[in-house]
């Protein structure tokens, strides 16, 4: 298929429109009219995921993290994103990045299955869609079970299939409801889940 055709499938499920106004996201590099055939998928375009692409044959790749947040001057080889976005089209390599609107699309929705987390509200509201329900970024919602923060620790990692989190509070306090942000979820995230009466907030 043509590479529009995936950035529209793509915009379907996990509308660009969803991102926060300092995100960068959609198509950064490339012709949306190539032909695509092989995918490469990400967390971040660093130097050696782009080595693999590029060995793999990958025709587009598709990150979470945007490798361009704001305006360039210069792109050449003396800088790590201009090298990598001279590789990119040196290669005829599309690159797509999903930030906070696939945050908002899928990341809450996938954290609240995992948790089996009820009564699911958005954490901060960024918009209501066109039947007006709100969407945004994490989740609010009822633990399958009162527990202590200790248990819910060990509940998390099962969950995940973590090998480690960390606790920050008193382990034998009970908890019930829960706030869920992807990513660093740092100081306004922080302020919307003690606003939001969550007995433990969880975070990357």
């Amino acid at each position: 298929m043509k590479a529009y055709e995936l950035i529209e499938w793509l915009n379907e499920h996990h509308p660009q429109k969803f991102a926060e106004e300092w995100d960068n996201v959609g198509l950064l590099v490339g012709d949306d009219q190539k032909e695509i055939s092989h995918v490469f998928l990400a967390l971040d375009l660093t130097e050696p995921v782009l080595d693999e692409a590029v060995t793999a044959g990958a025709d587009m790749i598709l990150t979470h993290h945007p490798m361009i947040f704001s305006g360039i001057k210069k792109i050449n080889n003396h800088d790590f994103t201009g090298r990598r976005i001279m590789r990119l089209i040196q290669n005829h390599i599309c690159y797509y990045a999903m930030h906070t609107n696939y945050d908002v699309a899928k990341m809450a929705e996938l954290a609240e299955h995992a948790l089996h987390l009820t009564n699911c509200t958005p954490l901060e509201v960024t918009g209501v869609d066109a039947d007006g329900n709100a969407y945004g970024i994490g989740s609010v919602g009822e633990l399958p079970a009162c527990m202590s923060a200790k248990a819910c620790c060990a509940y998390v990692k099962e969950a995940f299939g973590l090998t480690h989190v960390q606790l920050f509070g008193e382990p034998d306090t009970d908890v019930k409801r829960m706030a869920v942000c992807p990513g660093s979820g740092g100081k306004e995230l922080m302020e919307e889940a003690l606003k939001s009466g969550a007995d433990i907030y969880l975070t990357g």
